[in-house]
């Protein structure tokens, strides 16, 4: 199994890979809050994709009689969904009662120079993976303006090694540091995760969270 590593800019941490949803005992009441990718839509529902953690089986949801405007959100785009399974049973494909549906940071990784990735710092909650996502939870200075680079790069002298050299890079340039919002981002890293060298990646954040 390929290992994900998270360096923070202070300290080495192994995290250890979680899903967003609820552990333990479960029943109609609990709803499940988990990353998604968008699959398309049937003549009579919207299908989705995800994986609890890890490599854990790629479960289907399936929203019946709704579909979702696909000029606003594209096949294979990653969002943030809360939702009940109808079965009862957590993390088993089947059809779900959707409860709510946003969108996040999504992109693929890029393999160019790591420059500035740490010009400002992220507040990391959490971060885990997801079969060929990586997939960050935390806090962003927010502005309205353009101009601010968030985004996963893998340096370009490490992409073949057994275990490349990622940078979440967050880069203001200019504008003014502000208050912060919650923010999910989901990267697609297949370009690096699927490589035949690859063992497993180091991920390396300014996380302000941990000092």
């Amino acid at each position: 199994m390929k290992n994900l590593a998270v360096t923070s800019i202070m300290a080495l941490l192994v995290m250890l890979m979680c899903g967003c949803g609820n552990d333990g005992e479960f029943n109609d009441s609990m709803t499940l809050y988990d990353l998604v990718t968008f699959e398309g839509n049937t003549p009579k529902a919207a299908v989705f994709s995800m994986q609890k953690d890890g490599d854990s089986p790629m479960i289907e949801l399936t929203v019946a009689g709704r579909n979702l405007d696909t000029t606003q959100v594209k096949r294979g785009q990653r969002l943030l969904m809360s939702y009940i399974p109808e079965s009862g049973e957590p993390y088993t494909s089947g059809t779900v009662t959707l409860r709510s549906l946003s969108l996040i940071n999504y992109d693929s990784i890029q393999i160019a120079a790591t420059d500035r990735w740490d010009a400002n710092s992220v507040y990391m909650t959490a971060m885990w993976r997801t079969g060929i996502y990586l997939n960050l939870e935390c806090r962003l200075d927010y502005t309205t303006e353009q101009g601010r680079r968030f985004m996963l790069v893998a340096d370009p002298s490490t992409v073949n090694d057994p275990v490349p050299q990622l940078y979440v890079v967050h880069d203001l340039g200019q504008l003014p540091e502000n208050f912060t919002r919650r923010t999910y981002a989901s990267w697609n890293m297949a370009e690096v995760w699927n490589r035949p060298g690859c063992q497993g990646v180091k991920v390396h954040i300014r996380d302000s969270n941990r000092g």
